[in-house]
């Protein structure tokens, strides 16, 4: 779980062994939006982020890949393929942070046309 503030709201993200990421609003207690959706494995890991003014979140799964979320609009900006992702953060600045079982990798996010690219 990870919190942050999603259009003044604070909110937690939860990784889910269903698969799934959940948005939550902690002032109700309600799901904000429906199910983040993409991940065929169980969701180990979920850190929280701005990025490029964008609420992000990125989740690293048992189905070897990590994705970056836009929390506004529950898609996925970008999917990272690898063998087997522990945990996971994003800097402030946009680059990727990944834990595996015993190293840790930092990618770092090229910018070409202001988005996102890992």
């Amino acid at each position: 779980m990870a919190c942050t503030t999603l259009d003044g709201i604070p909110a937690a993200v939860t990784a889910s062994a269903d698969t799934t990421v959940r948005v939550w609003d902690l002032r109700t207690s309600q799901t904000i939006g429906d199910p983040l959706i993409g991940h065929t494995g169980r969701v180990t890991a979920v850190a929280c982020s701005m990025l490029n003014g964008m609420p992000a979140a990125v989740t690293a799964s048992a189905d070897k890949t990590v994705r970056v979320w836009d929390l506004r609009t529950g898609t996925a900006t970008a999917v990272v393929a690898l063998s087997a992702p522990y945990g996971v953060a994003l800097t402030t600045t946009g680059d990727l942070v990944v834990a595996f079982q015993s190293d840790i990798a930092l990618y770092r996010r090229q910018r070409y046309d202001g988005t996102a690219h890992f």
